[in-house]
């Protein structure tokens, strides 16, 4: 009997329903509690998710360490976490670092384009930027001045 009568609450709690009961409100709370259940699930999926994500990268580095010369070697990676950003944060800074290149007179772009690795090389960052080859020849005579 019990079964029954959740079956008939389910039914019951459709979109189509337009009861005004005390049932509607035991209703309405079970689908809050049978949402909040499955966000509960998503999140901790995404936390999963994240941490194996983390795992993964600190080993990269750790055999990026092992393979890399001394001198390119990262003691202490920075994370988001460090920064204090988020992904959405880091995002967003540089979705607006490449608005401020275009909006940019020759000079400010040249000092825009040292702020990216400069390992990237030339033509990696002139293409990031959306730059031009003949800037980015230029950034390499003038990343000592900057």
């Amino acid at each position: 009997m019990n079964k029954k009568v959740a079956t008939i609450k389910k039914v019951d709690c459709g979109p189509d329903s337009k009861q005004d009961s005390p049932m509607d409100d035991d209703c309405a709370r079970h689908e809050l509690l049978d949402v909040q259940k499955q966000l509960n699930q998503v999140f901790e999926f995404t936390n999963q998710v994240s941490n194996a994500v983390d795992e993964t990268y600190f080993t990269l580095l750790k055999w990026s360490n092992t393979l890399a010369p001394s001198s390119r070697r990262h003691v202490e990676p920075e994370t988001f976490n460090t920064l204090g950003l988020s992904i959405d944060d880091a995002v967003w800074i540089l979705r607006h670092l490449r608005e401020l290149f275009n909006i940019s007179g020759n000079y400010e772009q040249q000092r825009l384009m040292t702020m990216l690795p400069p390992d990237w090389g030339r033509d990696r960052i002139a293409n990031w930027f959306g730059g031009s080859k003949h800037q980015a020849r230029q950034l390499e005579m003038h990343q000592s001045q900057f």
